[in-house]
């Protein structure tokens, strides 16, 4: 809007009993509010980092990195942070609650930076297996002067000779 028709609709407002210094200070409000920038309607709709998140959505600069979990925001697998973040545990922001060293992504960006983990995962494995015993039992052997085919019928030392064992 240009300068002479703002002038005009100020005045036409000030004739309905309105300053043009209280219609400006209305207008900055609620260009302010609308712009996020004072509590009230323009409050925050979403939690970040560490926030509560029961009855607010996640949000924040990790977009969908973001997690609800036990009430409060925290940082899927794969995200990478700066340890600022959490300066006891830097691990506590990740919804595993692991995490590990990792290089800062620019090298104006100082600090210590850690990727969050995958949650541990349990694989259990069940093999059954079955055993088979087999015994052999020796065939008893043939005595002394008793009939046989071969030496191995025979009892120790004697040998089948003319189908007999001496």
């Amino acid at each position: 809007m240009d300068p002479t028709r703002f002038d005009a609709l100020t005045k036409r407002l000030a004739l309905s009993g309105a300053s043009r210094r209280r219609l400006l200070r209305g207008l900055g409000g609620g260009l302010l509010v609308a712009l996020g920038g004072a509590g009230g309607a323009g409050a925050a709709t979403c939690a970040g980092v560490g926030q509560g998140c029961s009855a607010t959505p996640c949000c924040g600069p990790s977009g969908g990195e973001l997690a609800c979990q036990g009430g409060t925001c925290c940082l899927q697998a794969g995200a990478l942070y700066n340890g600022a973040a959490s300066p006891g545990d830097p691990c506590a922001v990740c919804c595993s609650g692991s995490c590990a060293a990792a290089s800062s992504p620019s090298p104006r960006a100082p600090g210590q930076y850690y990727r969050c983990a995958a949650p541990p995962t349990t694989t259990t494995t069940t093999t059954t297996s079955t055993t088979t015993t087999t015994t052999t039992t020796a065939a008893p052997c043939t005595p002394l002067d008793e009939e046989c085919s071969s030496d191995s019928q025979c009892c120790s030392g004697l040998t089948c000779f003319a189908f007999s064992c001496k």
